[in-house]
Parts: C-alpha cells; sequence; structure tokens
C-alpha cells in the first residue's frame, strides 16, 4: 500500500472539486490509488473518469495537480494498460447493472454540491453523447473549441456566437458524463475524448445509448431529484429554482426531464420514484 503524504488530484471538471491525497512522485502509486476496480466510487462521483486522467503527445503527459508531469517511460505501457483496462472494466459493469441498482448506489449517503454549470442544457442529447464522441474520434481528438464543434455538430449557416454556445452546451454535457475532457487552460477551451469517451465509441448503439442513460444518474442535479424522489414528492422547476433564475429554470426543465426519461427507458421496473418527480 503506498502512502498518502502529498500531491492533490484536481481538475476543474470534477463534479465536486474534491481533492484526493496521493504521492505525486511515484506513478506506481498513482496506479494503485487512482485506478482501482471500485466502481461504486466512480458511479457516486466521489471522483469523475476525467479526473483519473487525461492523455495526450502521444498519451506521455497527464494532467495531474492542475500542472502537467511526465510519466517516467518505463511506467508509461503499464500505465496506460491500467486505464484502458479499466474503462473496458467499468463499461462491462455498468451493462450488467440494473439501473435500480446504480440509482441506490448514487443516493446513497450521498451529499451534493450542486452548481449552476452542473445542470445540463442542450438541444440535442445526441449532439451531447454519440455525435459528439464520434466527431472527436473521427477527426483524431486533436482538441476541437467549441466553435469548431458547433460547426460539425450543425453545419454552416449560423453566427459565431451560435456555433460556440451549441459546442460548449453539449461539450459540458459529455462533460459530465467523463466522455470528455473541457481543457480549460486553452484560450480557446479545447475538448477531449477521456479514456472512457474512446471506448464507449466502440460499443454497439445500444450497448452505448443503456450505458449512457445510466451515467445520467450520476449528474448531480439528477442525482438529487432522484434522491429527493425516495422519500417525497419533488418539483423539478422548483429544484432548478434553487441554483438559476426563472427563465432558466423553465429552459432547463425539458432538458431535466429528457434525462430521466432516458433512465427510465432503461429500467426494467416501474420505480415509484419516477411518479414522485413532476
Amino acid at each position: 500500500m503506498c502512502k498518502m503524504e502529498k500531491g492533490v488530484l484536481y481538475n476543474s471538471n470534477s463534479f465536486y472539486k474534491k481533492h484526493q491525497i496521493i504521492d505525486s512522485g511515484n506513478t506506481n502509486c498513482l496506479n494503485e490509488m487512482i485506478l482501482p476496480c471500485n466502481y461504486n466510487l466512480f458511479l457516486k462521483s466521489r471522483f469523475s473518469f476525467a479526473d483519473i486522467c487525461k492523455l495526450e503527445s502521444g498519451g506521455n503527459i497527464v494532467y495531474f495537480s492542475d500542472k502537467l508531469e511526465q510519466v517516467a517511460e518505463k511506467n508509461k505501457k503499464n500505465y496506460l494498460y491500467n486505464v484502458n483496462q479499466y474503462a473496458k472494466n467499468l463499461i462491462n459493469k455498468i451493462l450488467l447493472m440494473d439501473v435500480e441498482d446504480i440509482i441506490e448506489i448514487c443516493i446513497e449517503d450521498n451529499y451534493l454540491t450542486i452548481n449552476t454549470g452542473d445542470i445540463p442544457q442542450f438541444s440535442s442529447f445526441d449532439d451531447g453523447t454519440f455525435n459528439l464522441i464520434r466527431i472527436l474520434h473521427r477527426c483524431g481528438d486533436f482538441g476541437p473549441s467549441f466553435y469548431d464543434l458547433g460547426m460539425y455538430l450543425t453545419g454552416t449557416g449560423k453566427r459565431k456566437g451560435a456555433y460556440i454556445k451549441y459546442g460548449e452546451n453539449h461539450s459540458k454535457l459529455a462533460s459530465l458524463m467523463d466522455l470528455v475532457y473541457i481543457d480549460y487552460s486553452k484560450s480557446p477551451s479545447k475538448v477531449f475524448l477521456t479514456k472512457l469517451g474512446k471506448e464507449m465509441y466502440r460499443l454497439e448503439k445500444n450497448q452505448f445509448q443503456n450505458i449512457i442513460s445510466k451515467l445520467s444518474i450520476r449528474i448531480p442535479i439528477i442525482t438529487k431529484l432522484l434522491s429527493e424522489a425516495s422519500i417525497r414528492q419533488v418539483f423539478i422547476k422548483e429544484e432548478l429554482l434553487l441554483y438559476l433564475s426563472k427563465s432558466t429554470a423553465i429552459r432547463r426543465k425539458s432538458n431535466i426531464k429528457a434525462l430521466l426519461r432516458a433512465i427510465r427507458s432503461c429500467s426494467k421496473k416501474d420505480t415509484s420514484l419516477f411518479e414522485n418527480i413532476y
């Protein structure tokens, strides 16, 4: 067991901006501490897959402690194998799990900090998931901007601001599901696939949709709604008004309902939780 003494795993995409202490000078410790097959921790959003690693430039650079750290060449192959295998194992595990089991895991002893940026806004669920991943994969995952992605997703004929907003909103949805990593340190911001996103692209469409629906449960506002619905009736608009203006809450409500429908479509039971959400 490696000692946890120094270094901080931190990422601006983290749901809760949680700090996890690890030995930043030991890549074996990095593998041991950040790549456990503890699927419940991921499902509970104790850390996101984007927090686990961000690899680029041939896979030898890791975003770590808000700075770049070189992974020693002798450890790189083992490190990449661990990340890839974790993503594959995670996908297989989620495919086999029932929606009800994932909901139970997510709402168990949960503590949530809801930020306005964590409340999704999108025009097309497919554009924020499958289509976005497909574009990033086919273009070589070079790190397109929000403007680039807006262009790729919607085609020509729109204003620049509209492209940027569309690309940003749908990239944020994918980020909330840990399919992509948004590098805000760049100007303009750049979007990359996570290892989870890369592995998801290999799936059949029906498998992809199954997992995406289940990953939606991890989005903080969805987790909170399901948690509240387990004990009482809950109204989406009232919950959103705790964080958003009235006009914004009305617009986002349709997005929240779409996510809840997607989750419920994968449910094998007609759980009363969904009946308690209005």
